[in-house]
């Protein structure tokens, strides 16, 4: 068991740690685990140094991690540093000679380009898009993509009478199947959230909002449903009463037009596979589905 140190380039302290494995092997974890680290796990580049002191048991090696963090306060350690002065001192520790990386035959060189080339794909990755790269994949799917939506559609039209519910409900499947939207950000849909000229909507999730292009089925469909009400509400989707549509009424509507296992997270799943489907780019897709951006 040992407490080791890393140090960078100009031989400053940057990390603290403590293993259980023989020493030689858990410094070489710090660049062999390359792709399980996320961006804040690239630090290691900045490694170039260790020492280490061999601990006699599991209570001291915690003991000890815990006080080098707060006597050195590394950059790059995270856990275990307080912000308060030590009020005590441990028996010092006996730490080996600084050790280069270069002695346990790790290739720095090669290293940093991994590293680089992983910083390089975070950054893609954190790359948002703007709306008209959503916009033409939204236009891309097809009216009739889904042969659920059609018999969805033919169960509304068959079995509503009244033109408001029937265009209602239809608006209500066409957000869930063209822009894959959940329930409760249907439900919330105020008419401040739809801009017809730019065909878009703006969807509200929590403190903060999320701009999604309109597909031509919900522009067309929300035309009719204004034509069809004479809606005075903030809201959207009205229910029969007037009021704002709950949630729990557009899950019974949508049991009402198929069969009973069918949820609105189900379509939403039959829309992400669309957009996969049409698109390559993992990155882009992911912002549509999830209506939210980094």
């Amino acid at each position: 068991m040992y407490v080791y140190r890393l140090y960078n380039k100009d031989k400053e302290i940057i990390y603290v740690g403590k293993t259980t494995l023989k020493i030689y092997k858990r410094i070489w974890t710090h660049f062999s685990n390359l792709k399980k680290y996320d961006e804040r796990g690239l630090w290691r580049k900045e490694i170039r140094f260790f020492d280490y002191a061999k601990i006699r048991n599991k209570y001291e090696l915690t003991m000890y991690e815990i006080f080098y963090i707060n006597k050195h306060k590394p950059v790059f350690n995270t856990k275990n540093k307080f912000n308060c002065k030590l009020t005590l001192e441990l028996e010092k520790l006996n730490f080996s000679s600084l050790k280069n990386i270069s002695e346990l035959g790790i290739d720095i060189k090669y290293y940093l380009e991994l590293y680089n080339q992983r910083q390089i794909k975070f950054n893609l990755n954190k790359k948002t898009f703007n709306i008209e790269n959503k916009r033409k994949l939204i236009d891309k799917i097809d009216s009739n993509y889904s042969e659920l939506f059609q018999l969805i559609r033919k169960n509304i039209n068959e079995l509503n009478s009244n033109s408001f519910y029937k265009t209602r409900d239809l608006l209500v499947v066409k957000l869930a199947f063209y822009a894959g939207l959940k329930t409760s950000e249907i439900a919330s849909l105020n008419w401040s959230d739809i801009d017809m000229k730019n065909r878009v909507i703006n969807i509200r999730i929590k403190n903060s909002n999320y701009i999604m292009p309109m597909h031509l089925e919900i522009k067309n469909e929300i035309e009719s449903y204004l034509n069809n009400s004479d809606n005075n509400n903030k809201a959207v989707v009205i229910s029969n009463r007037n009021n704002r549509i709950s949630i729990r009424t557009i899950q019974k509507m949508i049991k009402k037009y198929s069969s009973n296992d069918l949820t609105l997270n189900k379509i939403r799943n039959i829309f992400k596979k669309e957009i996969f489907r049409l698109t390559s780019n993992k990155k882009l897709g992911e912002e549509i589905i999830n209506h939210k951006t980094n």
